[in-house]
């Protein structure tokens, strides 16, 4: 599962990559705008960099948004962590995996 700041910084790169599509810009085109590489752009939009907040204004910025149209809420981030943990669940049922085993780290992910 998702720390908070994994599930803060994923939500914001998901706010900034719909944007970014919404305003007709490629990775490319938007981090030359905003004076970093396209796989920054791209790292940020995966929730992969955690981008400071002078980052995220310049982002913001060029893509004619408010800074609180890609902040999430609290209760975005917490609905967002709880998502990830019935996602793993759901990918760890799948898998052809003891039950014993299966149980406890279930029970291992919901305790997290």
């Amino acid at each position: 599962m998702a720390d908070f700041n994994s599930g803060l910084y994923n939500l914001i790169g998901e706010k900034i990559k719909t944007l970014r599509i919404q305003n007709g810009f490629n990775q490319d085109q938007l981090s030359k705008l905003v004076g970093i590489g396209r796989t920054s752009i791209s790292n940020i939009e995966l929730g992969r960099h955690q981008a400071p907040l002078h980052l995220i204004y310049k982002i913001c910025k060029e893509l004619k948004a408010e800074i609180h149209s890609v902040i999430p809420t609290i209760a975005e981030i917490n609905e967002a962590l709880e998502t990830s943990g019935s996602d793993l669940i759901e990918q760890l049922n799948r898998k052809n995996i003891p039950d014993v085993s299966k149980r406890n780290i279930e029970s291992y992910i919901q305790k997290m």
